[in-house]
C-alpha cells in the first residue's frame, strides 16, 4: 500500500441474482461486455471489468459473502485497492473520493445489459469509502444475514406481480403451527462444525422467525432479534 495514490476501498453493491451464474468471479464464464448481454456473468467478474475499463488497470475485488446463481443481494460487500492514474496513466497521490467511485462504476454498469427491466441495470454500487490498508470485507465482518420469503396462498391469482422473482409462492394453505414446532430445534446457538467446509468461517447460528401479525420472534439469548 506504499505506491502513490494506492488507496483500499470498501464498497457495497445490490444485485438481482437472477441475471448472475452466482456472484464468485469462475474461470470458464466470460464476465465482459458479452457475457453480460447473454446472461452468463458472475457479480464478482462483473465488477472487476467494469472497474478496469475506467480506471485502465487490472481490479481484484474480495466480497464479504457469496450467493449462488440466482439468488439476490440487498448488501453485499467487497473491498479492493485501486491506485489513481492522471490522463496519461502515471499515479498521483490523491486518491479518488468514494463518490467518484461509486458514480463511474455505476455508470459503465448502466449499459451492460440492455433487456434488464430498468435502465440502471441489475448490479448497483449503494455506497463507496475509503479504509484502512489492512480492512479485509470477508474476515472483518461481524454478521451475515440471509432472507426467505414465503407467500402462501390458495389460489394463483393472488400471486403477487412484482414479487415472482424474490419471493416463493406456494398455492396452498401452510401448517404454520407445525412449522413453528419443527423450527425450535434451531432457536439459540448452535455448533454446525460437522455441515460446513473446512474453510467456512461461521461457528454460530440464530433463527428468526416472522409471524403473520409481522413481529419478530427473538432468540432467546439475545436482547435483539438475529438471524
Amino acid at each position: 500500500m506504499s505506491r502513490p495514490g494506492l488507496q483500499r476501498y470498501l464498497l457495497k453493491v445490490a444485485y438481482d441474482g437472477l441475471f448472475f451464474s452466482g456472484s464468485q468471479r469462475q474461470s470458464h464464464i466470460n464476465d465482459g461486455l458479452e457475457g453480460a448481454a447473454a446472461g452468463l456473468a458472475t457479480v464478482q467478474g462483473t465488477m472487476e471489468d467494469a472497474m478496469s475499463r475506467w480506471t485502465r488497470q487490472p481490479i481484484t475485488t474480495f466480497f464479504a459473502s457469496r450467493t449462488d446463481a440466482g439468488v439476490h443481494a440487498l448488501d453485499n460487500a467487497l473491498h479492493l485497492d485501486l491506485q489513481r492514474l492522471d490522463k496519461n496513466g502515471q499515479p498521483v497521490d490523491d486518491p479518488y473520493p468514494g463518490d467518484v467511485i461509486l458514480r463511474a462504476t455505476n455508470a459503465n454498469l448502466s449499459h451492460r445489459f440492455p433487456n434488464y427491466r430498468t435502465s440502471g441495470g441489475p448490479l448497483r454500487v449503494t455506497e463507496a469509502h475509503m479504509v484502512a490498508p489492512d480492512f479485509n470485507a470477508r474476515f472483518d465482518v461481524s454478521t451475515r444475514q440471509y432472507t426467505y420469503y414465503i407467500n402462501a396462498n390458495t389460489g394463483v391469482h393472488k400471486k403477487r406481480l412484482f414479487e415472482g422473482a424474490t419471493v416463493w409462492h406456494i398455492d396452498h394453505v401452510l401448517d404454520a403451527e407445525t412449522m413453528r414446532e419443527a423450527v425450535k430445534a434451531l432457536v439459540g446457538t448452535h455448533d454446525y462444525t460437522t455441515f460446513r467446509s473446512s474453510g467456512c468461517q461461521v461457528c454460530s447460528f440464530y433463527f428468526r422467525e416472522t409471524n403473520p401479525s409481522g413481529e419478530l420472534g427473538k432468540d432467546p439469548n439475545k436482547d435483539d432479534p438475529q438471524l
